[in-house]
Order: C-alpha cells, then structure tokens, then sequence
C-alpha cells in the first residue's frame, strides 16, 4: 500500500513537471503520424493523436498528422492521396501541411501498424484520472490538448454559430453523451460497459433537480434514446445533430453511415459541432468512451462532473 501511494506521488510529480514544459516551442525535424488499421471514429483519432502529439514534444519534434494518404473512416476511396481530412477538422498541430512536411528533408514517419512504432506512445485511452479534473493526469492532457488540438477555421465558425443559436448567456446547461442502443446490446468485448439510458435519464433528473440546469444538451446518434430524453424532458433538450438513427436490434448504427466523400466529412462534422458543445456545458455526464475522453481532454473545466465506471464487457 506504501509503495502504491508512493509510485502514485511520484508520477504526479513527473506530470506535473511535464505540464510546465508543454508550452516549448518545438524545432527539430517533422514527424508525419499515420493512424491506420480498423475504423475509429474521429474522437478516437483524436486520442491517438494527443499521444502522438505528446510523444513529439518530448523529442522536440514538429507533429503532422496525416489522415490522406490511405483510406480512413472519413475518406473515400477515390479521395485518398488527394484529401487531408484531418485538415477538415482541425488545424495541424505543427502548423505545416502534409504536402509540405514530406518535401521537407528528414521528414520521419510514424505508422501505427508498424511493429518499431507500438508501445512508443502512450495516449490517454480509458485512463480513470483524465475524468478528475483535479488530478495531474488531467491537467496535463488538458495543457496538450489546447496547445496543440485546434479546430479549423469552418469548424469554429459552425461550433460558434450552433452554441450562439441553441443557448443563451444566462442558460445553466447540463451535457450529456449517451452510446448507441446498438452499442449496450452488442457489449463489444473489453470495451467499457455503457450505462443504459434510464441511468443516465435518472442521473439527469437528480441533477436537474439539485443543481438547477435549465436545459440538457444531448449528444447522441441513437434515435430512440433522443426520443426517450424528449419524452421525459421536453423542450429542455437541445441538440446540434438532427440526424438519429433508430436502432434495429441488428445492425451497428454506424453501419448505414454515408458513403460518398462529402457526406463522410459532413457526418464527421456533425459529430464535432456535438462534442464541442459538451465541452462548454456548465456540467457533464457520461460513460467512459474515446468521445467522453475527448470532452474532458478539450474542455476548460466543468463545475461538476459524473462518469460511469461499469467495468468492461
């Protein structure tokens, strides 16, 4: 138990002295990453790339990301080579391009599938401290991720424009993100286990109740929980994603996802406008998913905040 307590203290320690150095401008070379294999979705991107981001600041190396030059959730196939579509998203961390990092001489490669590249990043996936905002852990992916994570210029402008039109300055709002029906009756094996949404609709009545939100801001894709939210908070629910998908008993909501090239970025857009208005709720709830971590990692801090923690399937 000792030693425990003293591991623990010394690696908030090191964070803590890791946090004060985020800030260093990097100089040496590009380092291009390229996320491949499966079909993560963007916020799982997005945790890659704060490992990589930080793996990169420690080598005093300039990070790139390029989601372009093979096919991705977000690209189709005859877009691959000739889209970033990060780019689409968020401004490079670097603040160079991909076309012009790989003119650059010395430019390195970091390639997920490859055996040298495994285990050389540690990202922040499913760590229990990122969700307390008074931790080191936090505070440190917190600093990473507003230094080096920015959207671009069409996504602020629609995250501004649907956060002015939804809320206004006196609203107490409370955010929560809710899985997919799909995705609580398939229990995908070691993935965290999912709080079904009558949990999460008594969580929100309890805090509604007690701590006087005025409206929810609800992210989710699954048409049948939004209704469920509806029925049971009316007019309190606000939401930037109107497009829901009601859940067959079958199929995974994802797979009647658009296929064209535009139709991918837009659907990818949607989701971000959604996260990105959770990170600016008064308050938030949810399960432990890549896009909960990414809520915590971007957002400026939350007056009160309730995770899930259910175990794994």
């Amino acid at each position: 138990m000792v030693i425990r307590k003293v591991k623990s203290l010394v690696r908030n320690g090191l964070k803590f002295l890791e946090l004060k150095a985020v800030n260093r401008k990097c100089t040496g070379p590009v380092c291009i990453f390229q996320c491949k294999g499966g079909a993560p979705g963007l916020f799982s991107y997005l945790i890659s790339v704060l490992g990589f981001v930080r793996w990169t600041h420690k080598h005093n190396l300039r990070p790139v990301i390029d989601l372009q030059s093979f096919k991705n959730t977000y690209l189709a196939e005859e877009a691959v080579g000739e889209l970033n579509a990060w780019d689409y998203f968020f401004e490079q961390p670097g603040q160079i391009t991909c076309d012009e990092a790989i003119q650059l001489p010395g430019v390195q490669y970091f390639d997920t599938t490859k055996e040298d590249c495994q285990g050389k990043i540690k990202s922040p996936w499913w760590d229990w401290e990122v969700y307390n905002q008074r931790s080191a852990t936090c505070k440190m992916w917190r600093a990473y991720a507003h230094r080096y994570i920015r959207f671009s210029k069409q996504a602020q402008q629609r995250i501004d424009k649907t956060w002015n039109e939804l809320v206004s300055p006196n609203d107490r709002v409370l955010g929560i993100q809710c899985r997919g029906t799909d995705y609580t009756r398939h229990k995908p094996k070691a993935h965290p286990v999912q709080p079904e949404p009558e949990m999460v609709i008594e969580k929100a009545k309890q805090l509604v109740k007690e701590r006087n939100y005025n409206k929810i801001f609800l992210a989710t894709e699954d048409g049948i929980i939004f209704k469920q939210f509806q029925k049971e908070f009316g007019d309190m629910i606000i939401a930037s994603d109107k497009s829901h998908v009601d859940y067959d008993g079958n199929a995974w909501i994802n797979s009647v996802l658009p296929s064209g090239q535009q139709e991918k970025l837009e659907h990818g857009m949607d989701y971000l406008v959604s996260m990105a208005m959770l990170t600016r709720c008064d308050a938030f709830i949810a399960g432990r998913t890549s896009g909960s971590l990414g809520v915590m990692c971007l957002s400026k801090g939350f007056e009160y905040t309730y995770i899930w923690d259910l175990g794994v399937y």
